[in-house]
């Protein structure tokens, strides 16, 4: 140990002295930070981002619904297409039409008579239509118009309309209106509640006042009533 400064000495694992020398500093303190290694910095911890959950893309709920809107215009077109196709059987190929020669004949109003002589009414012949309709799936409605009974096929652009007594051809809600003002008049307003479809019970009512209407008209009360 000498004046200011002290001297270690060890011994190394072959025997051999190393010497290290520290300084004293100013009241006899060592002074060891001279010789010993400087800290390794610390290294500062990034926080962990959590993970989000994963979100869905809108534009794939988009093509999901409008995958579904064109299976419902598939499906609607298709019906549509049967309901021409049916139209075209009855009236063209089996040959049913409008009894114009003997509009009042009850006959036109018996569904077995309507079948073996191919005459009717339009609501005799539109019956006809909606029972071979609901066989084959297409959505098709009665519609009583006054003084007029036609058909309605729900298709993709909604309600179209059809005529039985004339062979079933197209109507738009203009040939509606004709039909309307044929039957009652130019100066009867239009409903369009008339082109709502018409429950089956009433649609039964309907030919039955038909028939009782005839009976009436001709005296035959038994039968009227």
């Amino acid at each position: 140990l000498n004046s200011g400064c002290v001297k270690i000495v060890n011994l190394s694992a072959d025997g051999r002295e190393q010497t290290t020398d520290f300084e004293m500093e100013s009241g006899g303190s060592l002074n060891l930070n001279q010789h010993l290694p400087e800290a390794a910095p610390v290294e500062e911890k990034k926080p962990v981002e959590e993970k989000k959950p994963e979100v869905k893309a809108p534009e794939e709920t988009k093509t999901e619904v409008k995958t579904d809107d064109k299976k419902a215009a598939d499906v609607a077109a298709a019906a549509e297409a049967r309901a021409t196709a049916l139209a075209q059987f009855l009236f063209d190929t089996a040959g049913f039409r409008g009894n114009r020669d003997d509009y009042t004949d009850p006959r036109n109003s018996y569904l077995n008579q309507v079948l073996d002589r191919r005459l009717g009414l339009p609501i005799s012949l539109s019956v006809v239509y909606l029972h071979l309709a609901e066989q084959l799936a297409v959505p098709a409605f009665g519609i009583g118009l006054p003084g007029h009974f036609i058909v309605s096929v729900l298709g993709a652009d909604g309600p179209s309309y059809l005529d039985p007594f004339n062979g079933g051809r197209p109507l738009s809600t203009a040939d509606c209106v004709t039909l309307v003002q044929g039957a009652l008049g130019n100066q009867i307003g239009f409903d369009p509640d008339w082109l709502r479809p018409m429950p089956g019970r009433e649609i039964v009512a309907r030919m039955l006042n038909n028939l009782r209407g005839f009976y009436v008209s001709v005296d035959d009360w038994p039968r009227a009533i």
